[in-house]
């Protein structure tokens, strides 16, 4: 019977289960190198005598970087052939981006997973504690906060919206366990498995610590290790504990965003203000992270904390990465960095009732449905696609511009150039859940334009 590590098992043995909505199946990212071959192996006979139900494939990236990457493809192939698990290989381009080589081939790495991984499944990484420790020491060394120093997670999504999570079953395993597992295996004295040579380059800051500061300090303090993972499982607690108090609080400063467009929620400046000056940006970074962003900077954070608090004649944008922050009327709205574009929609054809719209749902009722058939010259159109100057004459009021519309109502900037507007070549006929002619024949909710929670951009949480 195979021996594993506790750790190992405790880990797996909640997903051994029947019901395939809490787990389809495993794949793994297979690199060939000892940590995910050692995963691969024992899954393997951890599946066969416990979850005989659940796949397991393997993904191997080949980022096309070392001469020896073809080889590493060959190897990956016969091992997983040699298990009868299925292997993709997927070719990637790496493209630096400015952040270096190494995030570079993370993010084309995970791009990947992201791709082939099926709903509900589970990514299982081999990330051992020896990573854990090296990670700890980078992010020290870089200044990051209570978070950053807890370290990579056991388990963290990959996509919320589709269940798919990532897992890492051997951070509790040191490599040398691992190799001693190898060396009863035979593997030892072949070194059978990939050897990146990329490893042993000292201008890659992981590589410093692992081949120059840990072996010094554990020179002069042996078995220093593990008292440095157990203050990084404390931090990982206390990071945890804080992170529930703080949603409590959140829960106060929020407030849903009724507008078709951003994230679901908005953040109260004036709630946030009545707080401890020491929470707004434990507040600030769990609004954002709460839909996917993650400024890992906390200068950055203090920087559109301070830009957000700008005289409310400004309106202020702050961009962060895919994301865009901006305020409207005491509200912080969370928006795509890039707004989508509409174009002119000449109305040849029935609508359905439902269509996407900007990011938002654009709602036709059966009576304006029924009614755009019999008028070929409508347009449903942005309400930047209309003449300067185009009024709309509502019943018993005197006609409206759209600038006074959009001020009346409350429109947020961002979203008044993408309102969708029903017109001919006489003027507006609807200004979706907004107004309506007086001799349209129509009601004002038979078009509406309605919130629709964007898909989040992919993020990578941790820096492995």
């Amino acid at each position: 019977m195979p021996v594993w590590p506790d750790s190992f098992q405790r880990f797996l043995k909640p997903l051994a289960t029947d019901d395939s909505s809490a787990c389809s199946g495993f794949w793994v990212g297979f690199s060939g190198g000892l940590d995910s071959l050692v995963l691969l192996h024992w899954l393997v006979q951890w599946r066969d005598q416990f979850a005989p139900h659940l796949p397991i494939a393997a993904l191997h990236v080949h980022h096309g970087l070392s001469p020896n990457a073809d080889a590493w493809a060959e190897f990956c192939q016969k091992v997983c052939a040699s298990l009868q698990v299925p292997l993709q290989v997927e070719r990637v381009q790496v493209r630096n981006q400015g952040d270096g080589i190494e995030d570079a081939a993370r993010v084309a790495r995970y791009q990947v997973y992201q791709r082939y991984c099926a709903a509900n499944s589970w990514l299982l990484l081999g990330h051992h504690a020896d990573d854990q420790l090296e990670t700890l020491l980078m992010r020290l060394r870089r200044g990051t906060g209570l978070a950053g120093l807890a370290g990579m997670r056991a388990q963290r999504w990959l996509d919320p919206s589709r269940n798919i999570r990532i897992g890492r079953p051997l951070l509790e395993v040191s490599r040398q366990q691992l190799a001693d597992w190898a060396d009863a295996q035979g593997w030892l004295a072949g070194r059978d498995w990939v050897e990146d040579e990329s490893n042993q380059d000292v201008r890659y800051e992981r590589n410093w610590w692992r081949q120059y500061l840990l072996p010094l300090l554990e020179s002069q303090f042996p078995g220093v290790r593990a008292p440095l993972l157990r203050s990084r499982a404390r931090l990982q607690a206390d990071a945890e504990a804080l992170q529930w108090l703080v949603a409590e609080r959140l829960a106060q400063c929020e407030q849903p965003n009724l507008w078709p467009l951003g994230a679901s929620t908005c953040l109260q400046l004036n709630a946030v203000n009545k707080l401890p000056a020491f929470l707004h940006l434990y507040l600030l970074r769990a609004w954002l992270a709460s839909h996917g962003c993650l400024p890992g900077d906390e200068a950055v954070l203090r920087d559109l904390w301070r830009s957000m608090e700008a005289a409310e004649d400004r309106q202020p944008l702050v961009r962060l990465g895919s994301w865009q922050v901006r305020r409207h009327r005491g509200l912080l709205y969370l928006l795509p960095a890039q707004l989508p574009e509409i174009l002119v929609w000449p109305l040849r054809e029935v609508l359905p009732a439902s269509m996407n719209w900007a990011g938002g749902a654009l709602l036709i009722s059966p009576v304006l449905q029924s009614a755009l058939q019999k008028h070929a010259q409508w347009q449903l159109l942005p309400a930047a696609g209309l003449a300067s100057g185009c009024v709309i004459r509502m019943v018993g009021r005197p006609a409206k511009r759209l600038s006074q519309l959009w001020q009346e109502r409350g429109v947020p900037l961002w979203l008044r150039d993408l309102w969708p507007v029903l017109a001919n070549p006489d003027g507006i006929i609807l200004v979706a859940g907004l107004a309506v002619s007086a001799d349209s024949g129509l009601d004002v909710a038979d078009l509406s334009w309605q919130c629709a929670e964007p898909v989040a951009p992919k993020v990578i949480e941790d820096s492995e």
